[in-house]
C-alpha cells in the first residue's frame, strides 16, 4: 500500500533511533544528540498521524498535505517564537518557600 513509507518512518524515527541513540551514556549525556533525537522523534509522530489521519489520494495530491501542515504549523511556530521572545515567562515569580517547622 502507499502508507508503507510512513509506517517505516514512524517506526524507525519513534522508536529505533531514538533507542539505539540514547542506549549509551555518552548519547544521553550529549545535548546535541539530544535535541536531535527530539527532532527526529516530532517528525516520526508527524507521519504517525499522517498515517492515521489522512486519506489515500493519488500522489499528485501530496503538495495539497505539505501546504496544509506549513499553512496550520507555520503560524502556529511563529507565534511560539514570539512568545518565547516577548511573552513574560511561564514559571511564576514566588516569594522564596521557607518550611514552617512549627
Amino acid at each position: 500500500s502507499g502508507w508503507a513509507p510512513a509506517v517505516f518512518i514512524s517506526l524507525t524515527l519513534g522508536f529505533f533511533v531514538p533507542f539505539f541513540a540514547l542506549i549509551t551514556r555518552p548519547g544521553k549525556r550529549s545535548r546535541v544528540v539530544v535535541a536531535t533525537v527530539c527532532v527526529l522523534v516530532l517528525l516520526g509522530r508527524l507521519a504517525d498521524k499522517w498515517w492515521l489521519v489522512l486519506p489515500e489520494f493519488p500522489a499528485e495530491s501530496f503538495w495539497l498535505d505539505i501546504s496544509a501542515v506549513l499553512a496550520l504549523g507555520g503560524p502556529t511556530l511563529l507565534w511560539f517564537f514570539w512568545w518565547l521572545r516577548h511573552g513574560s515567562t511561564m514559571i511564576a515569580r514566588t516569594q522564596s518557600w521557607e518550611p514552617d517547622h512549627g
